[in-house]
């Protein structure tokens, strides 16, 4: 392949690819010293956090003395890292215009479906653990084919596992998330061998010489960088009277009027009273070398798709810093070091204090004792001295040194030094302090929390961008009719045609219309929060009987049992509390159904039990009715007797007559009291048969 730096004379798109390299390698030489000042603070504090934290001129200074490493600073790391793996940030969409909630449901499991094939949480974590360990991180957006035999691309987050890869123009970036960028490089640093395999085609020879003077290529490696680049055009845009908005200014020929805007069917529209300058964005990726063009092409969307995530951001003077958990406990972690090392020389030396002899004594045997603070010797032997007629006292170790008081109190401080640079308490690292109360160690455990929040938000806001990313590039990579998988909240799996048109010729999950306004939650997993559900509705039964009444489907539905256990017990539930079905519903409709039999068959028991009742009470009242007759018919003859007894009495009445009405009475009399008879035992006959089920007390 003839290069463009080796010909004298250039075609049109020659000269504009070199145009586009010319204009890359400079914007290249701009940002890289910026970076290179973030980078090399960034990779001193990730070595600084995983025990690199002797300078060599420190060991050197102190040459064969202990250097040791008490490293307090990685578990805080990891304690702000899991912390947001545990409760990991998640994105959706809600419907701004043009759209529904529908669609925007599809939207949302689209964009779990990308993360869940994207393998997102690796790339999520790294750039957050990179923000926190060295301050910058990040991760990009690609689309690349659906399978090797489709044409159909589908969107995909990836991860940089190496940020220094990144070369970003930090100081042209305003935005916190950097959604500002003109333009980016993400650079791979290939063995010369396969570079040549990957592009035999490629002069490298041919390339200017300034090609190994910026680092581009050496005698073993070359660079290629992905290079992202905006290109901006303006185009006018007016806004009519009516309301609509037209983008092309057409004069009206015959008119010849300011605002008079002729249509393709020749009418005219409304008048325009406002216009503006519109800008339209074209991102576009080239994979360059220091004279080569390798590939390129129009990356969908109006943003460049490498996402930054930052750790502190602070800007100062103008100059933006990025900072790290681990840069302000450095120095108080050298110390705790320093004072570590100190500790242990002290007690290194104790038994290495000198002997104490009286000259004579280790005459001959200078070497053995030498060796005895080196080497397990048994047994030592003297010379016997005799001093002034008193022989000398055997040799004997000099009393060691004791341990300074102040070495492991500077030792403590250091440590609390580090707690209070990086807000970390022992409460937040589950040790025991202080605090009993579980108030208290909330309390603490929060004040950790709230004093890394900025990494979290910081981190939040370069989701809400990657969302924001995806969302524009979703319309152009999706702009089909084609069969896509999405995933619910509990990652259920699902098929849907988008794009397409249905049976009754109405569209349906338009992708490529619409426009969504982009949110980030942070909490607990979708796991987490269904478990914590399932803790919460089996405490509301155990304390309240009625929730198992009416919602035991779903006490078991949030166990995740099986669905078959789940649909039992939701048959058991009365039907009126599952009222919340759609309308038409067959289940619905038959739970009404159950529900409206089992009431048809209570009101016949209650109208059979009442119709019992109902005879009995006729009965009853016959009797009573009967006596009631019987005991005027006796009153009638009771005055009877009695006037013919004083008519008798007088000699005005016939016997014989007197005769019958007694006999007459006698017979009522004994009617009456073989009623009452007859009444008392049916009463008793109804007394002991068992009561009905339902059936009311008699009233009296």
């Amino acid at each position: 392949m003839a290069n463009i730096y080796n010909k004298k004379r250039l075609t049109p798109a020659e000269k504009a690819d070199k145009e586009i390299i010319d204009l890359a390698l400079k914007r290249y030489q701009e940002c890289d010293p910026i970076c290179q000042e973030i980078y090399r603070k960034a990779v001193e504090d990730i070595k600084f956090s995983i025990g690199e934290q002797w300078d060599e001129q420190a060991k050197r200074g102190r040459q064969d003395r202990p250097c040791l490493v008490e490293n307090r600073i990685l578990n805080t790391i990891h304690q702000v890292c899991n912390n947001q793996r545990q409760n990991r940030p998640m994105i959706k969409v809600s419907p701004k215009r043009d759209t529904d909630e529908t669609t925007a449901e599809v939207y949302n499991g689209l964009l779990r479906h990308i993360q869940s094939e994207s393998d997102a949480e690796s790339a999520f974590d790294t750039a957050f653990e990179d923000a926190v360990r060295g301050s910058v991180g990040g991760f990009r957006i690609i689309t690349e084919y659906e399978t090797d035999d489709s044409f159909n691309q589908e969107i995909r987050i990836k991860r940089i596992a190496d940020f220094q890869s990144m070369k970003i123009p930090y100081h042209l970036c305003v935005e916190s998330d950097f959604r500002d960028m003109p333009y980016a490089f993400v650079e791979t640093t290939y063995q010369k061998d396969d570079f040549e395999k990957k592009w035999p085609d490629i002069d490298i020879d041919s390339w200017p010489s300034t090609a190994r003077l910026e680092g581009w290529q050496n005698e073993e490696t070359i660079r290629v960088a992905e290079y992202y680049t905006i290109d901006e055009t303006y185009h006018n845009l007016y806004l009519h009277e009516d309301g609509s908005i037209t983008e092309e200014k057409h004069v009206d020929e015959d008119t010849e009027e300011w605002g008079e805007v002729a249509t393709e069917d020749g009418s005219n529209k409304s008048p325009i009273v406002q216009t503006r300058k519109a800008c339209d964005r074209v991102i576009k990726w080239y994979k360059i070398t220091a004279g080569e063009i390798l590939d390129r092409a129009i990356i969908p969307g109006m943003w460049i798709p490498v996402v930054i995530v930052a750790g502190e951001d602070i800007t100062i003077s103008g100059k933006r810093e990025l900072l790290s958990l681990t840069r302000n406990a450095k120095d108080p972690q050298r110390m705790l070091n320093y004072w570590r090392s100190s500790e242990a020389e002290r007690i290194a030396l104790a038994p290495k204090a000198p002997w104490v002899a009286v000259e004579g004594q280790l005459e001959g045997r200078e070497q053995l004792w030498a060796d005895s603070n080196r080497s397990n010797i048994p047994v030592l032997t003297y010379k016997t001295v005799i001093e002034g007629g008193v022989m000398a006292p055997a040799p004997a170790r000099a009393q060691p040194a004791q341990m300074d008081t102040a070495i492991v109190n500077a030792a403590r401080e250091a440590i609390d030094s580090i707690k209070a640079c990086t807000g970390i308490f022992d409460a937040s690292l589950g040790a025991t302090s202080n605090e009993k109360s579980g108030v208290a160690i909330r309390a603490r455990q929060a004040q950790g929390d709230s004093s890394n929040y900025h990494f979290f938000d910081n981190f939040a806001r370069a989701l809400r961008h990657a969302c924001r990313i995806i969302i524009d590039m979703i319309p152009a990579v999706y702009d089909t009719e084609r069969k896509i998988k999405i995933l619910g909240e509990d990652m259920k799996e699902k098929i849907i045609t988008v794009n397409g048109q249905s049976e009754d010729g109405e569209e349906q999950y338009n992708l490529t219309v619409g426009k969504y306004d982009v949110q980030v939650e942070t909490g607990p997993s979708f796991m987490s929060r269904r478990q914590e559900t399932a803790n919460n509705l089996q405490q509301l039964a155990q304390s309240d009987p009625v929730i198992i009444q009416c919602a035991r489907d779903l006490v078991l539905k949030y166990l995740d049992l099986p669905t078959e256990v789940v649909e039992r017990a939701q048959k058991t539930i009365d039907p009126k509390f599952l009222d919340s079905g759609k309308p038409g519903d067959p289940k619905v409709i038959q739970g009404q159904l159950a529900q409206a039999t089992q009431q048809v068959q209570q009101l016949d028991q209650v109208i059979q039990q009442m119709s019992a009742e109902n005879d009995d009470m006729k009965q009853q009242l016959n009797v009573k009715s009967e006596d009631n007759k019987t005991r005027l018919a006796i009153a009638g003859l009771q005055a009877q007797v009695n006037l013919l007894l004083g008519q008798m009495k007088s000699g005005q009445v016939d016997k014989q007559l007197l005769h019958e009405a007694a006999l007459e009475s006698m017979r009522y009399g004994n009617s009456l009291e073989q009623g009452e008879i007859e009444a008392q035992r049916q009463a008793q006959l109804k007394s002991q048969q068992p009561p009905q089920p339902g059936a009311q007390p008699e009233m009296e």
